[in-house]
Order: C-alpha cells, then structure tokens, then sequence
C-alpha cells in the first residue's frame, strides 16, 4: 500500500492524515494512550463503549475507516472500566456488518483481546472480526497491522470499480451484439448465426479476463509480500555495511592514536611551509601532517581540558546563540544544517584556545593545521556534541514543548517527502541498541519521569537556599546586636572573626549579657540588657528550628537524588539514542 504523506508541498506544513480511525476503549488511561500514539498519523475519534460506538456511526456522516476496539468492558484483570456494559465487540461486529451501507457493512474491525484464547480469535473471525491484537501488543505491530487492513480495503474498492467497470462495458457490448444480431437476422440468418458463434467467443474471453484478472491479482500479492521480504533484507544488509565501514573508520583512527609521535627537534618549525596555514582538508594530508594533529591535540587536551570542558562548552554555545533552537527549527533545517554549525563553533573554540596558546610550537602548529584539525575533532567529537544536543532536545520536550516533541516523533523509520518533493529515508530511534528499539511512549514517559524529578529536586533545592537564607540573616543580626554591646570588657567581638560554631558564639555572649547584669545598678542599662538577652534566646530558638528543617530538607534531597538516579540514566540512555541517529536521515530518491 502507498503510504499517505501528511506534508503538503506547496506551504511547506503537515496537515492532518486522510484516514479516520475510531477507538472504542473503557479503559480511560488507555483511550488515551492510544489516542496519543495514533493522533499523529490518523484523524482519531474515541467512544468508552459499544452503544456509543452504534450512536456515534449511526449519526456520523462520514463513516470512519476503520474501527480498533476492545473485545470486552467488564472489570476484569484489575482494570477499571467507565460505564460497564456486557456488550462486546462482536455485538459492534453485527451491528457493522447488517447495515444497508456498503460502506459501514464492509469497515474492517481490529479487536483487541486480554488472554491468549484460541476458542475465541477463531470465534470473532468467523463472525466477522477483521485482526485480533492479544494485549501487550507492539505499538509497531498495531500500526502495520491497521495499514494492511487500510491496504486491502483499498484494494477491494478498486477491484470492484474495476469488475463495476466491465460489467458496465460487458452490459453495453452485449446490448450492442443483440440489436446488431437482431439486424442481422432480418437479412441474413447464416451470417447471424456465425456472429453467435463470434458472441460467444467474446464472452469466454471475458470470462478468461475475468480469470487473469484474479490471477493477477493472487500475483500482485505475492508480489507485494516478497517486496516486503526484501525490503527487511535491504535494511538489515544497510546495516550491517554500516557496521563495517564503522569499524573501518575507528580502525584508522585507533592507527592514527596509537601512531608513535616524536616531535621531530631537528625540523625548522619557523620555515615557509610550516608558517603557512593548510587548505588541505583531512583526509588529503600526509602521514606526517596527521601526526602533527595528533600530537597537536595531545598538548589542547592536556593544557586546556577540550574533552572534560569544551566539547559540552560547544554544545551550549549553539545553543545559546540561537542557530539551533529545538522548540522553532524542523527536522530537515537541522539535518541540512547542524554539521555546518557545529563545525564553525568548534573552530571558534579552537580559535579561542590558539588565542590563548603561549607555547610558540604549538600555536605555529595550531595555525598551520586549524581547518584539518576542526575536521579532526568533529571526526572524534560529534557524536558526544550530539549527545549534549539531544539532552537539551529531550529537556524541552520535558518542558512541554509540541514543536520539540513533533522534532523527536520524526524519527519512527518511516519514509518523509520533503517540500523539495525529496524522499528521505527516516531512522528509528534505538534500532541499533542491543535491548531493543525505543518506542515514542517509553520515551515520553522517561522523559516526563526525569522532568518531574528535576523540578522535585529544584524545588527542595530552592527550600534548602530559603532556610540557609534565614540562617545568615540570623547570624547577621546577631553580629549586629554584638557590635551595638557596649561593654567594655567584650571578648566576643574578636571572636566574631573566627571560625567558631554559631551556637558557641551565642552561648558565650548569653554569659557576657549575664554579668553585665548582675554588675549593672542602672535601670536603663537593665532593660536594654534585658532585651539583649531576649533576642538571644530568640536567635538560639530559631537557628536551631532552621537547622533542623535543613537538615530534614537536605536528607530528603538526598533520597531524592538517589531516587532518580535510575530515571537519570535512563534519560541519558535514550539521549544516547538519539544522538547516534539524529543526522542519519538518507535521500532515497
């Protein structure tokens, strides 16, 4: 079956799919995890049970495509049920197909069963089911299996437009052939019987068309069969040839690595050719050019941390400048752009480092060799850049963001026609990881569950900055009521310099106010002395109030932390996934 193509070439937009689906599910949770996963791709309508599944395609106008229900809706298996009704989708199945509508009569029906019972897929096929999906299913196996469904309505409507077609021709040349014969027979009996004879030599060569034709048709579907077969061989040889020319290239990068290099203490470093900066591109230099590189990045990776800072330095830098943005750009924008990008900010930051470079040896080889040691680096360093990208890609969809989540629904293997009228050949997020291939729901939810975690922790942060806050303003105003004490013998205010504990430091002004009461015969020195002594005691009550909610808030941050942790390495796991596939899309026509 050709695919449906949601983008329109002349604005350059997609627009909604063709085909309608209509979901008949209880279950509310799953309605709409359902829903999310097929609203991208079809026009979706959900109802919570079969009667009103029968209201909904009793008023509707136009019939929708194809029905995808649940075979039951009573609680069973620890499901919660809106709206229980012992109605099944067989009940749907028969409503369907005793309808007067050809169409309605003939909408294919995908049920979707909780157990593996045999009795009953063979029950509903019979009835009239057209697929059984046993849960769990395979978000990938619902989609093919609602697009072979699709495919062979299709194919029923234009087989009998087609058989319609010759009827219709057959009518007319019959019609044709008897007020001829009845002619002929008016003048010429002998000569009427031979074009019988003719008559029905044409109808058997319709009835053997009518043959070839269904032959042709048996064909075609084999045909399409074993061009689904080769396909999967064609993909699974692709990467396979991948794979080995991967190995290819990091077996020439682990010779250039492991090169022995001497810096060569003989040659004239200030000589022409050496001062003159190459316009060769990396793969043109000579064995001793590529040693110069290596041995160049030995020194940036030893003297300024290109690995530990500048690589993620890089990422945040296109970032922040606004070239790539992963809540406005597009796909073909990115993957048209992005290597360009990242190679002029590399080479900014390589700049930036042979600016900064006071070794004359290596900032003569930094000049000489810019261009093909920014193509070095982007050879070593692109997949870790995209790694740093595709975080900040998964954060803003973590934000929220439609325009970032469509960025990442992009990648699901299928084939895109751009506005250029260019086929592209799309990868599939996961496809070369050993446990399997990402779907967009436990990417999500991963996402999500990360993003949640993030703005737990930042909130508990933001609770441990506001209590350390009060703490200081604490301390603050107790420095403040030490310096205003004017007594003379006052040790304290030195102290305040030192790094005493603060409930030291309390305890010991606490003694000094309690002398100067007991030594004091003035009112007025009494009662500010008085009210000294109440500010401490209210000092001592809070700071240890504060600190215990710290303390309290800092453990919880900590579990929390912990708690993550495994959410976290998911994240940067999926990250990972995304990176290694984020600029593989292929033209294939």
């Amino acid at each position: 079956m050709e695919q449906a193509s949601n983008f329109d070439k002349e604005n350059g937009e997609f627009s909604p799919f063709e085909y309608t689906l209509l979901i008949v599910e209880a279950n509310r949770q799953r309605a709409l995890n359902l829903k999310y996963i097929l609203d991208g791709l079809y026009n979706t309508s959900v109802v919570r049970n079969i009667e009103e599944a029968k209201v909904f395609l009793s008023k509707a106008i136009i019939f929708p495509d194809l029905i995808v229900s649940n075979y039951n809706f009573i609680k069973d298996g620890g499901l919660v049920y809106e709206n229980e009704t012992t109605l099944t989708a067989l009940d749907l199945c028969k409503f369907i197909r005793s309808s007067n509508n050809i169409k309605l009569s003939n909408m294919p029906i995908i049920t979707i069963i909780e157990t593996n019972d045999s009795k009953l897929i063979a029950k509903l096929l019979h009835e009239g089911i057209n697929d059984v999906l046993e849960q769990p299913y395979d978000i990938l196996e619902l989609f093919s299996r609602i697009e072979t469904q699709i495919s062979i309505v299709n194919d029923k409507q234009k087989l009998i437009g087609s058989i319609q077609d010759m009827e219709e021709d057959i009518k007319v040349r019959t019609r044709k052939n008897i007020d001829f014969r009845t002619k002929i027979l008016a003048k010429h009996r002998e000569t009427a019987i031979l074009y019988e004879d003719k008559i029905k030599n044409i109808s058997d060569e319709i009835v053997q068309v009518e043959d070839e034709l269904k032959r042709v048709k048996g064909e075609n579907e084999r045909l399409r069969i074993d061009n689904s077969k080769l396909i999967n061989e064609i993909r699974i040889l692709s990467d396979l040839l991948k794979s080995k020319n991967q190995n290819i290239e990091n077996n020439q990068e682990q010779y250039i690595m492991n090169h022995k290099v001497v810096p060569n203490q003989n040659s004239n470093l200030n000589n022409k050719k050496t001062q003159q900066e190459t316009q060769l591109s990396l793969e043109e230099l000579d064995t001793e050019d590529l040693d110069q590189i290596v041995y160049l990045m030995k020194y940036i990776n030893s003297e300024f941390l290109f690995e530990e800072n500048s690589i993620k330095n890089i990422a945040d830098k296109i970032i922040e400048s606004g070239d790539i943005d992963f809540k406005k750009i597009d796909n073909f924008y990115f993957v048209a752009n992005a290597q360009k990008l990242i190679r002029k900010w590399v080479k900014i930051e390589l700049e930036s480092i042979r600016d900064r470079c006071t070794n004359n040896g290596y900032l003569t080889r930094c000049r000489r060799y810019l261009n093909p040691t920014v193509d070095y680096l982007l050879k070593l360093y692109i997949n870790r850049i995209l790694f740093f990208l595709s975080m900040n890609l998964l954060e803003a969809i973590g934000s929220k963001d439609d325009n970032a989540t469509k960025f990442l629904k992009f990648y699901d293997g299928r084939v895109e026609i751009a506005s250029n009228g260019v086929r592209y050949q799309k990868p599939l997020v996961g496809s070369d990881e050993k446990d399997g291939t990402w779907n967009i729901i436990s990417m999500i939810q991963i996402i999500n569950q990360r993003s949640n975690g993030q703005k737990l922790l930042i909130e508990h942060l933001a609770d441990i900055q506001k209590i350390t806050n009060d703490l200081d303003n604490i301390k603050k105003d107790f420095e403040n009521l030490v310096y205003t004490e004017s007594s003379t013998n006052h040790p304290l205010k030195g102290e305040l310099n030192k790094n005493l504990p603060i409930e030291e430091k309390f305890d010991m002004f606490e003694k000094i106010i309690n002398d100067e009461m007991r030594k004091s015969r003035e009112y007025a020195r009494l009662q500010e002395l008085e009210q000294k002594a109440k500010h401490i005691f209210r000092f001592k009550e809070f700071n240890q109030k504060y600190k215990t909610q710290k303390d309290s808030l800092s453990a919880k941050y900590t579990k929390q932390v912990a708690y993550y942790k495994p959410t976290e390495e998911k994240f940067a796991k999926v990250a990972l996934s995304v990176a290694k596939i984020i600029l593989k899309v292929k033209v294939i026509s």
